[in-house]
């Protein structure tokens, strides 16, 4: 019976191992069933477990004598044990690593089919020829795992292999490759009368287990058809790959199209037979400067360099190729990390021979000098009465080291010792090669990025290979299709690939390969609605990341990955019944692989988060989304992130009416907080999903009051005609008169804001009626629209009207009990007495507002009271209190997070800044507030606090500025009365500059579009500029005096004032009426800059 651990052939009858002292298990050489001790044949597959006499003679005869053949030392390594624990501890950590779950992710696949068998069938039974095949088929499997492949079955005399999974690598196609030649080798060098024939397909399968058992692990897919495909059209030892595999290895190996029609498939598949491994490998272009660098260095002697990069940063391209540049440089070709000194082994016997016993030792220690215990102790090779039985293993270490230095020394003076993949070799030889102790030789190590710590590297130069930049993508995709290339195809290139120059090369092969690729105007671009495809390599080298870790890890991960936003508290309400979770994070952050910015978690590459997720099959994706949706929803309360991942969740789990619901709400706590923006980015899913749930009526309740709130968010930010539609839509989902009614009387809203007064007006009145029989606050609420309605129609009779209804619709019961409905009919009244310009009406209103809604607990309300009644005491002149409510306010808006209030309280005391000679404070919180209502979609308040910037940019003499700001808005309104406001304002800034003709014309089109814009301040000082250039100076001193006796704000009587000693003094009349005046202007000037400050800038404008 063979031994598991060291392949030593025992008696029958032994249970333990002669040679080592292992428990012995009758393994199955075909299936690797555990038999009963006694049994000759295989219980689960029939196999014979113990050689016949016939069997053991077919084995000689086909395996070559020891004299006969050369023993290579490849051939020395499959026989050494160490080699042997090797490929159970790789055997091993697979089954560990074997996911149950099925997942998507690229591999590799190899079918390997043995033929020859015919002759030896004639000197074997069945049975004795089955146990034949067994044997080579195992060996086979040891290739596969050596190289880090997973045997999937033996179908009868082939090897189904895996690559890229369970476990990834990062250039799991390169080692199927190098694994089929292996096996092509192997039976070429050990076998007579067989031979080998591949073939090898690369794509996405899905693989796992289909039973509760292990060993039915396996892939599913088209890669795996093709793989077969290609194998069956192979002819003995031939090796066929498909396309991706081709496009993969290509700059590795050499290949040659062959004409071949895969059986069973409609598609013409591009099949290529592999010749071997490439002569001269493809030049390494892109880190041009780091081989300089690098270069200089080591022209200095005892250097000690290391490169650190990610994976596909190049750090081993790179350090081959200065390999190959310079004549100094030994590459260490990588040894096991599992073997203490086995890179310092292998060093040396580079340089003297792989025969290294007892005799070696004493030669090579008496030649240089050396103890042969301690020489001998990196060999693994002991000595009778051998000092190191009475030293500490502190000193037999230190004295190692000093041996490993002075012979490499010797052997290496001067030149360099290249490591590549230095993180991964044995800590005994990591040891001596970044020590300070003596050496006659420079280092050169190559170091993926987290797997070996950077502290340790003392003394060392060290350089960090990054991604590319933009202009560095730029340039390397130039250099590899040798043409220049346009920004927009560089940019998605390096956008896709976050700049690694791996990722890059492959992904334009990619390109290249399917003719993706065309030229426009001397450059090269990708083809319009070309779908940009995800290089099988990156996935690949990012799987290999995931794989490396631990199984919780790798499932924390696995939600995260399904998550928009991480955020902590769902992760751990997510984990809250595993303890080992915050190991995981922990890990995952030292690993480099996700950062922490509280409350949210964050992938440090997003290209890793989209291929863990993509390697979920789409139930368990399903499965995650649901959980993730239950924990987010039973924590979420009014917290809008946590709402928003209900919500996402919810929707794609496929949970539609849970995701309508989440969007909803997040819609209208922005609504209350005043982020418009957002609120309409959220009612737009809620939408969307309610129309792919096909929702009902009678299922949500909700769906009219949603609707109404989605239409008054499009109705304030502008989007009237979409408003519209929406509110329309609403009075589908309601059979209640009064929610019809409120509904029509939101149309009628849009239309009196698109200036369709005849038909808002007819619909008012239509539902006005009904409110008063039905529902009061209703009533008063379309009787404040009606005053709108009319004092924009310029019919202040009738907006009195209707005031005074509201007026004797407030009761004493609306009063006293119903002080929110009475809230807004004093805010309705206000606001309309505000507009017809009776300040002391709207003063009282709006103060017994700010007294009502400091007794209700509605903190929104008294911060419009408190605005409104800033604005009020602001027209009437009481600046100082004015700007005291605006401070108010401001807080008020803050505390609530209403960026809207925010923006409009900063909007209001710029203006009395700005009035009192702070210009720069003024224009500073002006220009935030515009921003602030920019981002939250706010198109009124853009609107008027822009309007706002160009007065006070016109008015310090910036007229162009101002007037660019002005004709902007101009184009965007359709409103009559805007546009006489803002031709009034141009032609203002062009009198300033002294352009009369055009700035006549202007005011002549502003009063035909609105006659009342006659009475502005800005009209009466543009006008009687315009009549003193005309010398009609009665006229033009006759307005500026009007200009002046109406002004109401500081700003209007500062500008009047100087408007006004302008003119007199043009006219150069010296009457007393006209010095009384002048003075009269002077005074008005002082007294405000007493109390303010007068800006120069002012001052210079209208002088």
């Amino acid at each position: 019976m063979k031994c598991p651990n060291c392949g030593f052939e025992n008696p029958a009858n032994f249970k333990f191992c002669g040679e080592c002292g292992t428990k012995l298990k009758n393994i199955c050489p075909n299936c690797n069933f555990e038999n009963p001790p006694n049994f000759k044949f295989c219980g689960e597959c029939g196999t014979p477990l113990i050689p016949t006499a016939k069997q053991k003679e077919v084995k000689k005869q086909e395996e070559p004598k020891e004299k006969e053949k050369k023993e290579t030392p490849s051939e020395l390594k499959k026989e050494d044990l160490a080699e042997r624990k090797e490929v159970e501890k790789i055997t091993e950590t697979q089954k560990e690593g074997v996911k149950k779950e099925g997942e998507r992710r690229p591999i590799s696949v190899i079918f390997a089919d043995i033929s020859g068998f015919t002759s030896l069938s004639e000197k074997l039974d069945p049975e004795e020829l089955q146990f034949f095949i067994g044997d080579v088929l195992r060996k086979l499997a040891d290739i596969v795992k050596r190289n880090g492949g997973y045997v999937d079955k033996f179908i009868g005399d082939e090897v189904m292999a895996l690559f890229g999974a369970p476990f990834a690598y990062g250039n799991d196609t390169e080692r199927a490759v190098r694994t089929a030649i292996e096996m092509m080798d192997f039976i070429r060098i050990n076998y007579q009368n067989i031979s080998l024939h591949c073939g090898i397909g690369t794509g996405e399968a899905v693989v796992g287990s289909i039973s509760e058992r292990e060993k039915d692990y396996t892939a599913m897919g088209d890669t795996v058809n093709i793989a077969k495909r290609l194998e069956e059209e192979s002819s003995p030892w031939e090796i066929l790959v498909d396309e991706n595999t081709y496009l993969l290895t290509k700059h590795i190996f050499d290949y040659k199209p062959v004409d071949v029609k895969l059986k069973g498939k409609e598609k013409d598949t591009k099949v290529y037979l592999l010749l071997g491994p490439k002569k001269h490998q493809v030049v390494f272009i892109g880190r041009e400067k780091e081989i300089e660098e690098i270069n200089e260095i080591l022209d200095k002697k005892r250097a000690r360099i290391a490169i650190l990069g990610e994976a596909g940063t190049g750090v081993s391209r790179l350090i081959k190729t200065i390999a190959e540049q310079r004549s100094d440089v030994f590459l260490a070709k990588l040894s096991s990390k599992n073997e203490p000194y086995g890179m310092v082994k292998n060093i040396i016997t580079s340089a003297i021979g792989n025969e290294i016993d007892q005799r070696k030792i004493l030669e090579m220690a008496e030649k240089f000098d050396l103890s042969f215990h301690f020489l001998g102790y990196i060999f693994g090779i002991n000595f009778p009465d051998s000092i190191l039985n009475y030293i500490s293993p502190e000193k037999i270490e230190e004295e190692t080291l000093k041996v490993s230095n002075k012979i490499i020394s010797l052997l290496f003076k001067d030149k360099v010792i290249a490591i590549d993949n230095f993180d991964k070799i044995d800590p005994q030889s990591q040891n001596i090669f970044i020590s300070d102790g003596e050496k006659e030789f420079s280092v050169l190590l190559g170091i993926e990025k987290g797997g070996f710590e950077e502290k340790k590297l003392k003394d060392f130069h060290i350089i960090h290979l990054q991604n590319f930049n933009f202009e560095e993508t730029k340039k390397f995709i130039s250099q590899i299709l040798e043409s220049d290339v346009c920004d927009q195809t560089a940019k998605i290139i390096w956008e896709r690939t976050s700049g690694n120059p791996l990722f890059i090369y492959e992904l334009v092969e990619l390109l290249r390969e399917n003719n993706q690729f065309e030229r426009t105007n001397g450059k090269i671009k990708i083809k319009e609605n070309v779908k940009i495809p995800k290089a099988i390599g990156m996935t690949q080298v990012m799987l290999s990341r995931i794989d490396k870790l631990p199984q919780s890890a790798r499932e924390v991960l696995s939600v995260m990955s399904c998550l928009d936003s991480i955020h902590k508290d769902v992760i751990e309400r997510f984990f809250s019944s595993k303890p080992e979770y915050l190991k995981s994070i922990k890990l995952l952050k030292e690993k480099d692989i996700i950062r922490e910015e509280y409350p949210f978690f964050f992938f440090n590459q997003n290209i890793l988060k989209e291929i863990a997720y993509e390697t979920l099959l789409k139930a368990k994706r399903i499965e995650i989304h649901s959980a993730l949706f239950e924990v987010a929803y039973e924590i979420c309360k009014d917290d809008i992130t946590l709402i928003l991942i209900a919500g996402e969740q919810a929707e794609k789990s496929e949970r539609f009416k849970d995701a309508f619901l989440m969007y909803k709400k997040a819609g209208e706590i922005s609504k209350i907080k005043h982020n418009i923006k957002s609120a309409k980015e959220y009612f737009e899913k809620a939408l969307n999903l309610l129309q792919k749930a096909h929702l009902k009526i009678d299922e949500i309740s909700e769906v009219y009051d949603f609707l109404i709130e989605y239409g008054e968010i499009l109705y304030r930010i502008g989007e009237i005609d979409k408003a519209i539609e929406i509110f329309e839509k609403s009075q589908n989902f309601s059979q209640d008169e009064i929610k019809l009614a409120i509904a029509k009387r939101w149309i009628a809203d849009c239309l009196q804001i698109k200036g369709k007064f005849e038909s808002a007006e007819k619909i008012y009145l239509e539902i006005l009626q009904l409110f008063k029989n039905r529902k009061k606050s209703e009533y008063i609420k379309t009787l404040a629209l009606l005053c709108h309605l009319f004092v924009d129609k310029s019919q202040p009779e009738e907006a009195i009207k209707y005031a005074d209804e509201i007026l004797n619709s407030i009761d004493n019961e609306i009063k006293t009990e119903n002080q929110d409905i009475y809230a807004e009919a004093l805010n309705a009244l206000g606001r309309t007495y505000f507009l017809i310009q009776d300040y002391e009406k709207a003063k009282k209103f709006f103060g017994e507002l700010y007294d009502v809604t400091l007794k209700i607990s509605d903190i929104r309300k008294r911060g419009i009271a408190t605005i409104n009644y800033g604005a009020v005491h602001y027209m009437l002149g009481n600046h100082d209190t004015a700007l005291l409510l605006f401070k108010e306010y401001l807080e008020i808006a803050k505390s609530i997070m209403d960026v809207r209030g925010e923006a409009l309280a900063l909007a209001n005391i710029s203006q009395i800044l700005f009035e009192r000679g702070n210009i720069e404070k003024s224009m500073e919180n002006l220009k935030k507030s515009i921003e602030m209502f920019e981002k939250i979609g706010d198109e009124y308040g853009t609107r008027e606090t822009k309007y706002m910037l160009a007065k006070m940019k016109i008015f310090i003499g910036e007229t162009e500025e101002g007037r660019k700001i002005i004709e902007e808005l101009y184009r965007k309104t359709d409103s009559n009365y805007k546009k006489a406001e803002y031709e009034t304002l141009i032609a203002l800034s062009l009198v300033l500059e002294g352009k009369i003709s055009p700035a006549k014309e202007l005011l002549k089109q502003a009063k035909e579009k609105y006659e009342d814009i006659q009475n502005q301040t800005e009209f009466k000082i543009a006008l009687s500029r315009i009549k003193l250039n005309e010398n009609d100076f009665e006229s033009a001193e006759k307005i500026a005096e009007e200009s002046f006796e109406k002004a109401k704000t500081e700003i209007e009587k500062i500008i009047s004032c100087l408007n006004g000693i302008k003119i007199i003094k043009e006219m150069n009349l010296d009457l007393v009426i006209h010095k009384d005046k002048l003075e009269k202007y002077q005074k008005t000037l002082e007294n405000l800059s007493q109390k303010a400050g007068l800006s120069q800038e002012i001052l210079k404008a209208f002088n």
